[in-house]
């Protein structure tokens, strides 16, 4: 079932497409012009060398502005979603509300994204989505991959404490996992199971096997977690297996620097493909395929 976002609506009834790069040069030629009406109405008996510095400075202040301007009105957006009261299904709206948040990060930080493999998916209405985790924007670029379909990630209990950030994913029903309290792990594969049970939402469900993010230089991979995988042999749906890379490496040269993203959709293990397959051994066969890919492309 493909999933149609609010803004996406909006945009498309404009007859708009708005692109990440979009994004950067409409925030650039806005703050251009207002730093400039600054500098030459503001500063009018100023010489034009002085006003042109100026229009610079200001033009730096309006770019910041804006980025806090942004944040700020997320945050509005998000005040009247409570984290108390548990939910059972995904906010179109703030899945939506994420989505934008996505492109409008992507444009920040120049994350230039190269996605592959979306051919593999095809067909596919309700999945378990694994992948091997490098930075938390890792689940932004997956979710902008499959920005068509309802999804959901299993997130650390520690991302829900930031002010609007946990308001956002709580309103798009993420799964909260804390690992240091064994009920409450046991409760989050419980609610992914439903999730992925619940055949009216058609939502899939993203995990990170390993855990934790793993920077190691050679792409090595952390032992995956088989717990994760209980969640595919109680449902019964599709495995699909993402490989990304470089989403580490955005905070150097943050805001400067053009950072090349890949992400690419490498498998997919139907329960047919792994059904005599215990949890240990379905980790342990994602972890391959996984490492294998990683291994040839560096």
């Amino acid at each position: 079932m493909k999933y149609s976002g609010i803004f996406d609506k909006i945009f498309k009834c404009q007859g708009l497409k708005i692109s990440q790069f979009m994004i950067k040069v409409i925030i650039i030629l806005l703050s251009i012009a207002l730093g400039c009406i600054t500098a030459f109405l503001g500063f009018n008996n100023f010489e034009l060398i002085y006003k042109v510095l100026i229009a610079i400075a200001f033009s730096i202040l309006f770019i910041i502005g804006i980025a806090v301007l942004f944040f700020i009105i997320l945050f509005i957006l998000t005040i009247g979603e409570s984290k108390n009261k548990e939910r059972e299904k995904q906010s179109k709206f703030y899945r939506s509300v994420l989505l934008f948040y996505n492109k409008f990060l992507f444009s920040l930080f120049s994350m230039k994204i190269e996605y592959s493999g979306i051919e593999r998916f095809d067909g596919i209405e309700q999945a378990l989505i694994i992948s091997n985790h490098r930075s938390n924007l890792d689940s932004l670029v997956i979710d902008n991959y499959l920005k068509d379909y309802p999804l959901v990630f299993v997130a650390k209990k520690s991302l829900f404490k930031i002010p609007f950030v946990g308001r956002l994913i709580h309103g798009c029903n993420y799964i909260c996992l804390d690992r240091k309290n064994l009920k409450q792990e046991l409760l989050a594969i419980r609610k992914g199971i439903n999730i992925l049970n619940d055949k009216s939402e058609k939502c899939s469900v993203g995990v990170f096997p390993e855990g934790t993010r793993i920077l190691n230089e050679d792409y090595s991979l952390a032992e995956f977690r088989p717990g994760c995988f209980n969640l595919a042999k109680k449902s019964h749906v599709p495995i699909v297996i993402f490989a990304l890379k470089n989403t580490d490496k955005v905070n150097n040269g943050l805001l400067i620097k053009i950072h090349h993203i890949k992400c690419h959709l490498i498998k997919v293990l139907y329960y047919d493909d792994y059904k005599d397959l215990n949890t240990i051994e379905l980790a342990n066969l994602s972890k391959e395929i996984i490492g294998q890919y990683l291994k040839e492309e560096i």
